[in-house]
């Protein structure tokens, strides 16, 4: 079929999409003067225009920090963190991978389409290069006498006769080497119906907002004045002032946590000192100077410690407790970089308590747990709690935004759509959206606790979510999702055709669940699960550990003579500050994840699609830009299946860990525990130890995976396994195998966690030893796939340090069982299993096709290998790669027994290995076969085996998982016990994916009992297998 669809970009509103123009020269109006010479000492001397503006007697400028220095925050040219040149991935198709032939309709991974050379070998056409730049990224236009210029965040909330908004903004001054030299943060607030407390309309220091759309010949415009200049680590400088300002122009207020000021675009927004002078004029963007993306290469290693999360709760001390998400800053680059604006998760009574990664939750298994999770992304939790009429109760916009502060929620996957428009014209929630353009509403949030054995109105369900209870929700907004639960009581919410929302909305905000903490002590976590906006809300920060343990402390399964690192932290403890309680700490978790920032310390996030399919087009930052490939139709195209915002996956250039890039671990030499977690979006680790001045690796000693200790302790090096176990008559033994694949090492995919111990014990003090990281940076299609690469060396190569102080050494001695001699006792098996299902995984490309990816590529002639790539991941039911998949709105067809036992049989016919995560049950891994000859078994039931041969091994494993790596070409058979009723879902783990369909619900019990009747209709016909 000839497509030949109109070539044009999504339309776009003047609020959401700046023209990407260079700033107008500054011009002063008159002769530049000098600062007087009583300023601070911190604050120099320096040229500033005077623009005709009031004086006043205001105090003097207390001094600043200084911000980092330009040669810290400028990438260099030509980096692409994902698919671009060096990175991309090559054409999956008949024989670039072992027996696949990719059907018509399923195209190969990043659609490289006729013409493409394998692996990196791009041709000239395709891949233009860019004209370098030599200019710093933060260096600023022109500015003709002036010497500062005006950063302003995001917002978009009108100040009316009944609105009042905090907010605040950044002022950096430039010196002419191009280094900060200072910093002025001004926070302001407006009370409606309250006057200014000091001052005239001629007399005031501070900002004014002005419609003059230059910095020369400024008239007009609204005043924010001054009652009191505060010092804090940096300047705050407070306002208030009557919200009725200037008829001539729409201004914008918003603020909190990195969220600031804006008035039209274009406006000027100037500076005045306390002498009446401009000191810094600059035009009102969403960001004023828009961010650039950090170069990780240029972002020092190893200079920060290690955060250990701190204990939020201990069900032995409190079992009923609160839990918010808000927004916070955090140092997560090394200091001297700027903070970084994330969510998290916290205590409200104890705002000191919100971090990233959020505190861990300590529970006793079989001991109940009540939470109440709230959300809390407003301005002001706070302020908003004690007066919920306030401005403080203003909610926020997204966190995760493009270079020019642009939210990059996608609103044309399947999502949660509170503002209820549906692409199908239904006022409904939790449907595909109907539009492109940015959304600026409130943020929903529901949590899941990842691997927990619970009733399922508190497994955090992707329609149950919730908005903040905050006082300026839109008009036809729903508050909550379709199956919002609460205190245990599934609750139903059915809009009607006034969009379920009175004339101001306002939900509670909040919601119970119970935890009966009814698994066997394992390593756990939690993290939102909003249906479409996961990835860009776990991306945000919002996730910490969830950890079960006996009563005694210790864990199942391990003999009452072992004795594993200790302790972990405790409630009540400093981890990180208090050197006493540090000094002791043997148990760490460990929460890995891919970032990538801006230089304002922002998180990137790619914003546009355009980015993906070739980065020499785009460099992802801005959203929803496809004007990288004016050819290509995108939605809202009439008839375009292409998502102008959605990438396939979103791979990044740092290594976070604990919140901090690339931390160092003093460590004293003895064996420590550390509880790993991928939480990464997309990307594999394949994870080894070794000192960095050379010398053999270190052992990992899997002790644990994702619910509970392993039957044995299994020994990881690169290339290799050993098995540690006990004869009956307590001799001890070991055997070690090859791993089929030499590269192999500690392999982590997204969602899964390893319990591990690394035994430092014997290496000298000051050994340095790193965590290296050989997976790729792009999809992991297993280690045979002819185009894996190891990840760059530089940066996500690396992920932290490991230091040897014997300071820290434990005066009674290193107390711990030796790892190789730990015994664990067998769990008890599943019970035999009444059936098998079969599911699958395909992956579906788009309907535009083309001869090439080059920047001016026109969609052409489809033949069933040109696709311009895939539009989405999606799982079904039955064997067939033709099978017609589901989708989330499709009728449920996994429709197990409660009580039942099944074997799961998962056809993955896509290019890509994928997690695959069930919620409520855990299961075990009974084999992995090739998918063209089934009777061929590759691997027996260790998970660790990933290679394309039977492995002898002398112990039958009993590995309990909740994610489990379909590989490609292959069915991997696991065996699970549903022994819950209610509504669940499984889904891949890549956040990305699982965000745009690949994810299913699936019913435990009764349809129409234990889940929603209208979930099955039409399951009769639709449905291959039930």
């Amino acid at each position: 079929t000839k497509t030949s669809l109109p070539s044009t970009s999504p339309s776009y509103s003047p609020m959401s999409h700046p023209t990407k123009t260079k700033e107008p020269s500054l011009k002063p109006t008159s002769k530049p003067k000098t600062s007087p010479p009583s300023m601070s000492p911190f604050f120099p001397p320096v040229k500033i225009p005077s623009i005709n503006a009031p004086t006043s007697s205001a105090p003097i400028v207390s001094p600043v920090n200084k911000a980092p220095p330009l040669s810290q925050l400028s990438p260099s040219i030509g980096f692409k963190s994902k698919k671009g040149k060096g990175f991309q991935k090559s054409e999956k198709g008949k024989g670039f991978h072992k027996k696949s032939t990719k059907a018509k309709g399923f195209h190969k991974k990043y659609g490289k389409g006729k013409g493409f050379n394998k692996k990196k070998s791009k041709g000239k056409s395709f891949y233009p290069k860019k004209t370098p730049t030599s200019s710093p990224v933060n260096k600023v236009p022109p500015t003709n006498g002036y010497d500062g210029y005006l950063q302003a965040s995001m917002a978009s909330y009108p100040l009316s006769s009944d609105t009042g908004v905090s907010g605040k903004i950044s002022v950096y001054r430039t010196l002419n080497n191009g280094n900060f030299d200072l910093r002025i943060t001004l926070a302001m607030v407006t009370n409606v119906g309250k006057s200014c407390p000091i001052g005239t309309a001629s007399t005031s220091c501070g900002v004014r907002i002005l419609t003059s759309t230059t910095c020369t010949n400024i008239t007009g415009g609204m005043d924010y004045y001054n009652p009191n200049l505060q010092s804090d680590p940096w300047l705050n400088v407070t306002y208030s002032s009557d919200a009725t300002g200037t008829s001539n122009s729409s201004l914008y207020l918003h603020g909190g946590n990195g969220y600031g000021l804006r008035g039209n675009l274009g406006h000027s927004i100037v500076l005045y000192n306390e002498f009446g002078e401009a000191v810094a004029c600059g035009l009102l963007y969403q960001h004023s100077i828009p961010r650039q993306k950090l170069n990780a290469s240029l972002i020092p290693k190893f200079v920060e410690d290690l955060t250990i999360p701190a204990v939020l709760y201990d069900s032995n001390i409190s079992n009923n407790v609160e839990i918010s998400m808000r927004q916070i800053s955090q140092q997560v680059l090394p200091h001297g970089f700027p903070e970084t604006t994330l969510w998290a998760y916290g205590n409200p009574a104890s705002p000191s308590t919100f971090s990233h990664p959020s505190g861990t939750v300590e529970n006793i298994e079989w001991q109940t747990m009540t939470v109440t999770w709230r959300n809390e992304l407003v301005i002001d939790p706070d302020k908003c709690r004690e007066d919920p009429e306030s401005a403080a109760c203003n909610y926020l916009f997204h966190v995760i935004q493009d270079k020019y502060g642009v939210p990059i929620i996608d609103q044309t996957l399947h999502w949660a759509a509170p503002n209820q428009k549906c692409a199908s014209g239904e006022i409904r929630t939790d449907c595909k959206g109907a539009s492109a353009e940015a959304y600026e509403g409130p943020i929903p949030i529901t949590t899941h606790v990842h691997g927990a054995h619970v009733n399922y109105h508190s497994d955090g369900y992707p329609e149950s979510w919730f908005l903040p209870s905050a006082n300026n929700i839109p008009t036809g907004y729903a508050t909550q999702g379709r199956y919002y639960s609460t205190n245990g009581t599934y609750s139903k919410i059915i809009s009607d055709a006034n969009g379920n929302a009175s004339e101001n909305p306002r939900g509670i905000g909040s919601t119970v669940y119970i935890y009966e903490n009814s698994e066997t002590s394992t390593t756990l976590w939690y993290h939102d699960h909003t249906l479409g906006i996961t990835r860009l809300n776990v991306y945000a920060g919002g996730a910490g550990f969830w950890l079960i343990r006996e009563q005694n402390g210790r864990d199942d399964f391990l003999e009452d003579n072992q004795t594993l690192p200790g302790p972990p932290p405790k409630y009540g403890q400093d981890p990180n500050s208090d050197y006493v309680v540090r000094k002791l700490i043997r148990e760490v978790p460990l929460a890995i994840q891919q970032m990538s920032f801006y230089n304002d310390g922002g998180l990137y996030y790619p914003a546009n699609r355009v980015y993906q399919a070739n980065s020499t087009c785009s460099d992802g930052d801005v959203f929803a830009d496809t004007n990288g490939m004016p050819n290509i139709p995108f939605i809202p195209t009439n008839g375009s299946d292409l998502s102008p915002i959605w990438n396939p996956e979103a791979f990044f250039d740092t290594w976070v860990v604990n919140g901090k890039t690339w931390p160092k671990f003093e460590v004293a030499p003895e064996r420590y525990r550390f509880r790993l977690l991928n939480a990464a979006d997309s990307a594999a680790l394949n994870i080894f130890l070794k000192p960095k001045d050379g010398g053999e690796e270190l052992i990992i000693y899997v002790i644990g995976s994702e619910q509970g200790l392993l039957p044995i302790v299994i020994g990881v090096t690169t290339g290799n396994y050993t098995e540690y176990y006990e004869t009956a008559s307590e001799i001890y033994y070991n055997k070690t195998y090859p791993f089929p694949f030499a590269q192999q090492a500690l392999l982590i995919d997204p969602g899964e966690r390893y319990d591990v111990i690394v035994d430092f014990t014997g290496y000298p003090n000051g050994t340095e030893i790193l965590m290296y990281n050989t997976a790729p940076d792009g999809p992991f299609q297993g280690f045979d796939s002819p185009d894996y690469t190891s990840a760059n060396p530089d940066t996500t190569g690396q992920v932290m340090k490991f230091i040897i102080n014997d300071a820290l050494k434990n005066p009674d001695g290193d107390t711990s069982s030796l790892p190789w001699k730990i015994h664990m006792n067998a769990r008890p098996p599943l019970q035999e299993a009444g059936s098998i299902r079969d599911l699958f995984i395909a992956e579906q490309s788009s309907q535009i096709c083309v001869d090439n990816l080059s920047c001016d590529a026109s969609p052409t002639q489809c033949d069933g290998t040109n696709s311009f790539g895939p539009i989405q991941a999606v799982l079904g039911y039955g064997r067939s790669n033709t099978s017609k998949p589901s989708l989330w709105n499709d009728p449920i067809c996994m429709n197990p027994k409660n009580g039942s036992t099944e074997i799961l049989q998962i056809w993955n016919w896509s290019p890509d290995a994928h997690p695959i995560h069930f919620h409520l049950v855990n299961f075990q891994l009974l084999g992995r076969f090739d998918i063209y000859q089934f009777d061929k078994q590759y691997t027996g039931k260790n998970p660790f085996n990933t290679g394309v041969e039977p492995m002898n091994t002398t112990f039958g494993y009993e590995f309990m998982k909740d994610v489990i790596i379909a590989y490609p070409n292959t069915v991997t058979q696991i065996k699970a016990t549903f022994d819950r009723p209610g509504l669940y879902v499984w889904h891949c783990h890549i956040l990305s994916h699982e965000d745009n369909e690949m994810m299913l619900p699936f019913c435990v019990g009764e349809r129409g009992v234990d889940c929603p009747e209208e979930l099955f209709i039409g399951s009769e016909t639709f449905c291959t297998q039930s």
